[in-house]
Formats: structure tokens, C-alpha cells, sequence
């Protein structure tokens, strides 16, 4: 048996709850999904029920990491930004660009999490429309904006879903990534010496 939560601002102050409640539960393994902003999430107004960026969301992969090691029960550690945060972690980035997502009315759907359409299958070629969609080509291409040339990207290539839900583009840098916030305080070490 497994659990799953979602991290979000509220869960991530329980993450050690989390741990101890898999522990005495005899749990295989306590994992954690990001927040995605969409449906009932994307209307909470509290603070507590946001998702987790920068610094914040990196200190709680930290807290999920020493829990982790400390109840001796594993956790995921290989969806996106995971590599950022230690190299020897991540390694699936997060491509929905190679799975298929058909909604209940034959509309091949961009994510199971968004409620972007790509065509209908009813009317076109799934084929074509899986092979010849550009938004699907640019992300399998890995162009994705601040982030193609990032050394960690393929091993992470950032949370397209949030990207999504945040941004409005799934071509967008994951919100969440805290590298443009490490080298700004190091440029920022620089200017000061």
C-alpha cells in the first residue's frame, strides 16, 4: 500500500505527520504531488491551499528527503525539479507529449490535468493530430521557454501541467523552479564583494 498526497502550502507543514501517519499505517512508500491550480484548486482563495515555488517548494523537498531517511519509508523523488534540488534524484521528466489523454467526448485532450483540446478524434486523425501538433512537437523537441538551455532539463524538464495553470502556457518555465532564484543571489554575492 502506497500514500499520495498533494504538497501544497497547508500539507506542506505536515509533511513529517504525513511520514509518521505511513509509518504506523505499515505503508510501502509516501509520496507527494505538486499542487496544479485547475478545477477546485484554481478557486482557493487561501493562502494555505496555494502551491509551493522557489525557495518554499525547495525547502519542503528537503523536510519529504529527511523524513524520508529518519521513518525509513521511500517517497518519489523522480517527477520534475526533483534533479535541481539533488543530481542523483529525478530522471522521468514530466513529457505528456508521449501519452494520449481522450476525453469522454473524443477530444484528444493536452494533459489529463488541463482542459487544453487538441482536436477531435472524432473528426480528425489521431494520428495526425498526436504526430502534427505543434505544441506537443515543441514540448517532445523540448522547447520550453528559460529552460531549453538549462543543464538539469533533461532529467527534469519542469512540471508542464503547472507551467500550464500558472503561466496559460505550457511552453513556460515550471513556476516552481528555484535555479533563477540561486543565481540571482549569487550574482547578488558577486555585486556586494
Amino acid at each position: 500500500m502506497n500514500i499520495l498526497t498533494v504538497l501544497s502550502k497547508a500539507s506542506a507543514d505536515s509533511i513529517e505527520q504525513f511520514f509518521q501517519l505511513a509509518k504506523d499505517l505499515g505503508v510501502d512508500s509516501m509520496s507527494f504531488t505538486r499542487l496544479v491550480p485547475t478545477g477546485n484548486a484554481e478557486r482557493q482563495t487561501s493562502n494555505d491551499t496555494q502551491t509551493l515555488l522557489g525557495n518554499d517548494l525547495k525547502r519542503a523537498f528537503q523536510r519529504i528527503l529527511i523524513a524520508s531517511s529518519e521513518y525509513s519509508i521511500p517517497t518519489n523523488t523522480n517527477a520534475p525539479l526533483w534533479t535541481i534540488f539533488d543530481q542523483a534524484l529525478g530522471g522521468i521528466p514530466f513529457n505528456f507529449a508521449d501519452g494520449i489523454v481522450i476525453d469522454y467526448q473524443g477530444n484528444l485532450m493536452a494533459t489529463s490535468r488541463s482542459r487544453y483540446k487538441i482536436g477531435s478524434v472524432k473528426s480528425n486523425s489521431l494520428r495526425n493530430l498526436f504526430l502534427k501538433n505543434s505544441l506537443l512537437n515543441d514540448i517532445r523537441s523540448g522547447n520550453i521557454h528559460g529552460c531549453k538551455s538549462c543543464t538539469k532539463f533533461n532529467k527534469c524538464g519542469g512540471d508542464r501541467n503547472i507551467a500550464w495553470a500558472m503561466t496559460g502556457d505550457f511552453l513556460e518555465k515550471d513556476p516552481g523552479c528555484w535555479i533563477d532564484l540561486e543565481v540571482k543571489k549569487i550574482e547578488k554575492r558577486r555585486h556586494i564583494v
